[in-house]
């Protein structure tokens, strides 16, 4: 009898799985007990894009409300290119900073614009 390398359970010496914890037994394969769970790849593509690549995906940030949902998806997806998604993150992060800063500019315009028919309306009404 030999011990399982996973659980320590005793089998057989002609068996091929541990009866306790399914381990593949006498193999080459490294011995981890199975989950079964899907084993997802955690490599992630950190490769330089192409040329043609950044062209399209500055093609595609030139499409409004297209480029939002695409900077989105590429932004916190895990299974795209790291370069593409840091990208599309600075992207989304300009674009909120545009947002903030036209909001801002339109309520500094529109106060500024009341001041300024006040003093319009003041001055007309004085002569």
């Amino acid at each position: 009898m030999i011990k399982c390398p996973i659980c320590g359970s005793e089998y057989q010496d002609n068996a091929a799985f541990c009866t306790e914890c399914g381990t593949k037994l006498n193999s080459e394969q490294p011995k981890t007990a199975p989950t079964g769970e899907y084993m997802h790849s955690t490599q992630q593509d950190t490769k330089p894009l192409s040329m043609w690549d950044f062209t399209l995906m500055e093609l595609v940030a030139r499409i409004p409300i297209v480029n939002l949902v695409l900077f989105f998806v590429w932004g916190f997806s895990k299974d795209t290119n790291e370069n593409r998604r840091n990208w599309s993150r600075a992207r989304l992060i300009w674009a909120a900073i545009g947002l903030v800063l036209s909001i801002v500019g339109i309520a500094a315009a529109l106060v500024f614009g009341g001041v300024l028919a006040t003093v319009t309306e003041s001055i007309v009404s004085s002569f």
